[in-house]
């Protein structure tokens, strides 16, 4: 038997070695531009939601009043009711979505929790509003 000579082994080497670097030289342009948008649309969702609370300006016995005053729409809205020594009782409002500059009213039983926080995402970014005993809001 006769094996192959050493030039055209060395040619061979050298054509899968090439090969080998440009597949994996088109994966990492590809991975690179991938997580550059990914990371980019992040931070422009971040940017873009910087001023964006929810505001609670009245807890009373039976209601909770929050409301968007920014101009980026909330979603996944919760109200957490809470205070020292209590579970937290999640409640998710009959609407999950706040547009921008409306306010709204959910009916409510407050009975030993000291506190009350509005939870919600803006374009993927968390967001919240509180209110607490002793604060003006809790009436």
């Amino acid at each position: 038997m006769k094996g192959i000579s050493p030039f055209v082994a060395t040619i061979l080497l050298i054509a899968v070695t090439v090969g080998i670097g440009a597949i994996t030289s088109v994966w990492l342009a590809g991975l690179t531009v991938s997580t550059t948008g990914t990371t980019g649309s992040s931070v422009n969702n971040a940017t873009a939601c910087s001023s964006v609370y929810i505001d609670v300006p009245s807890v009373t016995t039976t209601a909770v009043t929050y409301g968007n005053p920014s101009t980026q729409t909330i979603t996944n809205l919760q109200i957490i009711y809470g205070g020292a020594g209590l579970t937290a009782a999640i409640v998710t409002p009959s609407s999950s979505t706040l547009s921008p500059g409306t306010y709204t009213t959910t009916a409510t039983v407050r009975t030993t929790n000291s506190s009350v926080q509005v939870k919600g995402l803006c374009l993927g970014t968390p967001v919240a509003g509180q209110c607490a005993t002793g604060q003006t809001c809790w009436q």
